[in-house]
């Protein structure tokens, strides 16, 4: 077999796996300012909370639906892992979260995903090392959004780290499920 005729293969290989999409130099500059401002918005309105709300005080938006208070949650989502030894759950959730970060990272690079997942990234990367900063910062994340409805339902207590993370995933997701678009099959001769 010639070197041609395996090249040609393999090219064809690669293009049926999963097509790139061709992400330009700005697309990505664009996408790692919006981590970046992502996480200080996350950081500024912890520290936030935790001044303004510290005391016990909460601050109701929305009677019986939505108020703002201070928590401090050791745990990952909905409090898991509250009672592994901290520092085995602070570098456990910063390993994943910089593995996380990495990979979708890299995978946004190589142009990976549709548009959904170039939105999607950096809103996910946000949102993991923003909870990361606190936990590495000081064992702890601070929470302080409360949705809850008279009773009949009870959110934990989040933060917009959470936020970014949610919306993020539910748009890799999303991403996930689209078809492709194909290019044009090339004319043939007859």
């Amino acid at each position: 077999m010639s070197a041609g005729a395996a090249g040609d293969r393999n090219e064809a290989r690669r293009a049926a796996v999963a097509p790139a999409m061709q992400r330009t130099p700005r697309t990505l500059v664009l996408c790692l300012v919006a981590a970046i401002s992502l996480i200080a918005a996350d950081q500024a309105s912890k520290a936030w909370a935790a001044s303004a709300l510290g005391g016990g005080e909460g601050l109701v938006l929305a009677e019986g639906m939505l108020e703002l208070v201070h928590a401090e949650n050791p745990g990952g989502a909905f409090s898991i892992l509250t009672d592994m030894p901290p520092a085995v759950r602070v570098t456990g959730f910063a390993v994943v979260a910089i593995g996380f970060s990495i990979v979708l990272g890299v995978a946004l690079w190589r142009g990976r995903g549709g548009p959904l997942f170039t939105w999607g990234a950096p809103l996910v990367v946000a949102g993991a090392l923003g909870n990361m900063i606190d936990r590495v910062g000081h064992g702890t994340v601070t929470d302080f959004v409360h949705a809850h409805w008279e009773g009949v339902f009870d959110y934990p207590v989040f933060n917009l780290a959470d936020v970014w993370i949610f919306v993020g995933v539910a748009l890799l997701v999303i991403d996930s499920f689209r078809t492709p678009a194909r290019a044009p099959e090339p004319a043939t001769a007859s």
